[in-house]
This record gives structure tokens, sequence and C-alpha cells, in this order.
């Protein structure tokens, strides 16, 4: 009799897995990145809704998803409505079981498309203050999965759960990841900085005018530009690398850098925007860090992950409107000697969103 109930529950659970679920995301890391992590942790087949003409699609790829491009647009009524149809087409032809929304203004056709196919719909909210999109689409879902217990007074849903933010499972490797690892950093401290998948004018140029600095300190420098930066600077190495002739202390400079887990790695502190997939890595890998908040984020909810951040004890921030390169370097020092407190427990943000997924299977 229990055998019997045992292959019952088996053949439950691969039914389960068999299903086909779905992910919409908007066009920035910090959107596409928890979405993927979520996916890596699910048996089953998983498929992206992308933006057409936006990089989030090209990396979704790169991690071997399926993608199904949609027309995408804020307040274009028209494309509005061809989205909802495109996405209502591929939910029916791909048999989605489940759709999870991790925000952006890209997602709000197709959660609606979801809702009238009448396909469950789990939220995803990385930001202590959520988004407008997942404001609006809280009423469709049945599940809103909160990655700051705070953003629970935002949402006046009975299916709040807090579940942090998820973490990618694997970060993929790429030409530029294997060149990187050949390269030798022999100083007494690495400094990693970047600012979020776009980049940041204001912090790249601060950088860029202190190059010389790291270098006569015996500090190696990996300066991350964007994409969009590093086109309009015309540098045409996938990896540039500045040498001091005698310490031989690098400042390695790139466009964008995938496998993150291995620049986290290398580095002792960290520089970087307040995205909250940024600042999920860096308690994860347990870097210190001075976060430098965006500040056209809406709502200036940058700076609330920043604060978070800080009140955790995990390192500093400072407004971008306040930062000069001897401050920053007066944080950098100031974070040598700080302690991030450790992962409290063995909390997997992936595998408790995917419970949660597995119930509306």
């Amino acid at each position: 009799m229990q055998n019997s109930s045992k292959h019952r529950n088996n053949k439950l659970i691969n039914k389960k897995q068999n299903k086909t679920i779905a992910f919409v995301c908007g066009g920035t890391g910090g959107h596409f990145y928890p979405a993927i992590a979520v996916a890596q942790e699910y048996d089953g087949r998983s498929i992206f809704f992308c933006s057409k003409n936006r990089y989030d699609s090209s990396i979704v790829k790169k991690y071997g998803f399926p993608v199904h491009n949609i027309t995408t647009a804020r307040k274009n009524p028209v494309k509005i409505i061809k989205a909802f149809f495109e996405a209502a087409s591929v939910i029916k032809k791909e048999k989605v079981a489940v759709l999870i929304s991790a925000g952006g203004y890209a997602t709000v056709p197709v959660v609606i498309a979801a809702y009238f196919k009448k396909i469950p719909v789990i939220i995803l909210e990385q930001n202590v203050i959520p988004g407008k999109a997942n404001r609006y689409l809280q009423y469709l879902a049945r599940k809103i999965c909160i990655s700051f217990l705070e953003s629970a007074h935002y949402f006046n849903s009975p299916g709040v759960c807090f579940t942090k933010n998820p973490i990618r499972k694997n970060f993929i490797s790429d030409k530029i990841s294997d060149s990187f690892e050949k390269l030798q950093l022999n100083s007494k401290r690495t400094v990693l900085v970047f600012g979020g998948s776009l980049g940041s004018d204001r912090i790249n140029q601060i950088f860029e005018k202190n190059y010389k600095y790291f270098m006569d300190n015996d500090i190696d420098l990996i300066h991350i530009l964007g994409q969009r930066y590093h086109s309009r600077k015309n540098i045409k190495e996938p990896i540039k690398i500045l040498e001091q002739p005698v310490k031989k202390t690098k400042v390695i400079i790139m466009a964008y850098f995938e496998k993150m887990d291995l620049l986290y790695e290398k580095a002792d502190v960290v520089v970087a925007r307040a995205g909250a997939t940024t600042i999920s890595e860096l308690i994860y890998f347990k870097k210190p860090a001075l976060l430098i908040p965006y500040p056209y984020s809406m709502k200036n909810h940058q700076l609330e992950n920043a604060l978070q951040f800080k009140k955790q004890g995990c390192g500093f921030y400072m407004e971008e409107k306040d930062i000069t390169f001897e401050k920053i370097i007066e944080n950098l020092d100031g974070l040598l000697v700080l302690n991030p407190p450790e992962e409290q427990d063995e909390y997997n943000a992936r595998e408790i969103i995917m419970q949660e997924i597995r119930k509306e299977l």
C-alpha cells in the first residue's frame, strides 16, 4: 500500500515537471537575472517572453532558454494590444501552465494575456519599493514574491510571501571570462567597479580620471564600463589592460561581464549601483561594498535598497550628488576593515519561489 502511494506521488511530481512555465521580464539585468535564476531551478521546460531589439533576449538565449520576442511599448496603446495578442498566442501554443513576471513595463500585456487565459501568475518583486507595473498587476497575480520584508506595505494582496531575491545557480562562461581567468592579479587588494547592466557615466568618469592612483598604490582595479559607455569610448578590445611597469598592478577595463561569480571571488571590495540583484549577489558572496544608488530610479528605489544594505551591516552608500574620488577612497578603506555578516542560514530563494510555482502547476 505504501509503495502504491509513493508511486502515485512520483507520477504526480513527474507530471508537474513536464509542464511548461513561462517568464516575462523587463530589459535590464535587475529584471531578467532573477527570472533566469528561478528558471535554472525548474526541472521542466521554461520559456521566456523578451523585448524586441533589446539585449535581454540575447542574454536569456545564452543561458539556453527558448525566447519569444514580443512588441514592447510603455504608452502606445496599439503596440500594447499587439503585444497582448502575441503573448496570448504563445501561451496557447506552448501550453503554458504558470507565468512568472519579474517586473518592468514590458510585462504588462503578457500578464494580462495570461490572466485572460486563466493561467496562474506569480510576480517577483526585487526592490524595497515595488515598480509601477508590479503594483498595478498585483491584482491579477496569485502570489507576489518579495525580496525585502518592507515591500509588503506596498501590496494589498493576500498572496504576498517573503522569499528574498534569487541568485543564479550557474553563471555562464564566455570568451571574455576565459581570457580574464588567465590574468594574474598580484596586488595587495582588488577593487571591482560597475554601474549596473547599462553602466554609469558619473562613476565611470571618476574612476577613469584616477586609474594612476590604483596602479601607484598597489591596487588592481576591475572596471566594467557598461556596453553603452564602452561603445562611446570606441574601445576595440573586449578586455583592455593598463599595467604599472614596475609593480605590475593592473587596471582591467571591460564593457560587460557575464560570469560575475568569478569577479566577486577576485574582489576584496566593490563599488556599484544599488540594484536589488547586485545587492543580493553582494550579500550572497559576502563582499563589502560602497553603493552609489541611481538617482533617477522610480521613486528613488535604489536609495531604499542601499539603506537596507547598510542596515544589514554589509557596507556603505553615498548619493551620487555627493561623490568625489577622495570620498570614495575613504569609504573603500573603511570597507577593508568591515566584516559583512554571514548568511543567517542556507536560505535558497530559488527553491522557495519554486515551491510556490509548483503549488500552481
